[in-house]
């Protein structure tokens, strides 16, 4: 018996927010003023210290968002 993925539209957004965001990052490692921007923001302890738990946050959010259930047998009678 196989499994089926179920996507929800709220499972959409999130990653699509995460691929929005790599998207960003794309960006600001292809600009200077922007990578020294970032860079001065994350050498302040809070700031490197929140991001590591907005990103734990956000890996158990991804983790939760994939969803399986395994696939119903046909009815009697229905063509498979």
């Amino acid at each position: 018996m196989g499994f089926k993925l179920v996507l929800l539209w709220t499972d959409v957004a999130v990653w699509a927010l995460v691929v929005a965001m790599l998207v960003y990052a794309l960006i600001i490692l292809r600009s200077p003023n922007l990578r020294a921007s970032w860079g001065k923001v994350f050498q302040q302890a809070p700031a490197l210290s929140s991001s590591v738990v907005l990103l734990a946050f956000l890996l158990i959010t991804l983790l939760d968002s994939v969803h399986f259930r395994a696939q119903l047998s046909p009815a009697p009678g229905a063509a498979a």
